[in-house]
């Protein structure tokens, strides 16, 4: 059996938060005929949780939340030693600092202004400024999109959470599952209508090396800064390229 339970606790209640010392789990299985099954026991010290997460933090530097996986050994029950036990649960743990926690309880509520200089309305009356300048991230979470899903003969729309890397990478999944088990490709382009009178539902395509993603911006100003950013990001991405290129070609020359 590889069950997936996929429960999601969205944080450690505040009156425990600051002394408790372990965090236990009852494993049982679920029969709609009959009792349910125990499975195991098992348990996370406050000490492993600290260390997991720390260790997370130092192997990703660039990622705003630190996300770290514990394998945990199903046991049996101190009061119960003859209980048949096996097997293994992986437990997600997640740490969210302060100020991303008020950004991350809404996920089309993004701080775009952070992320990207949107033009004042004097400039876009004026026909827009020429020096605007997209602030790229290393991991940029632009939120959630409607993406298109094929569901049997027909398709249907979708709610993702997405993120945009700096190297030319998009990352999507289930805002319900974490972001080590979303799909990841490389951007080739992004094709949008840009005029939203024609454009009335904030559609656009990514086109990626092997697949697309078809996708729809809750409102024009979301719409509008996805158009900017991913432009940017494959500009810079092509930018980097070429400097590389570069950079051999010279060490060619002086080599030959």
């Amino acid at each position: 059996l590889n069950p997936r339970w996929n429960h999601m606790f969205t944080k450690i209640p505040e009156k425990v938060r600051g002394n408790f010392s372990r965090i236990d789990f009852n494993v049982w299985d679920h029969d709609y005929v009959g009792y349910n099954d125990f499975m195991g026991v098992c348990s996370m010290t406050r000490s492993d949780i600290l260390e997991g997460i720390r260790n997370a933090a130092l192997q990703n530097p660039g990622m705003e939340d630190s996300t770290a996986l514990f394998d945990l050994k199903l046991d049996t029950r101190v009061d119960h030693p003859n209980d048949e036990v096996s097997g293994h649960i992986k437990v997600r743990m997640t740490h969210v600092p302060t100020y991303l926690k008020k950004e991350k309880t809404d996920n089309t509520k993004i701080n775009l202004e952070s992320v990207v200089k949107l033009p004042t309305v004097e400039e876009v009356e004026g026909g827009g400024s020429e020096d605007q300048k997209v602030m790229l991230k290393k991991v940029w979470r632009g939120g959630m999109l409607k993406k298109k899903v094929r569901s049997g003969l027909f398709h249907r729309w979708q709610d993702r959470s997405f993120e945009v890397h700096q190297d030319g990478h998009i990352a999507w999944g289930k805002a319900n599952v974490t972001a080590l088990e979303w799909k990841m490709e490389e951007i080739v382009k992004i094709v949008a209508e840009e005029d939203t009178k024609k454009n009335k539902k904030f559609g656009f395509e990514i086109i990626l090396t092997k697949s697309v993603l078809q996708l729809r911006a809750p409102n024009e100003k979301i719409f509008s800064v996805w158009v900017k950013y991913v432009r940017e990001v494959l500009a810079q991405a092509k930018e980097a390229k070429e400097a590389v290129l570069k950079a051999a070609v010279t060490l060619d020359d002086f080599l030959a």
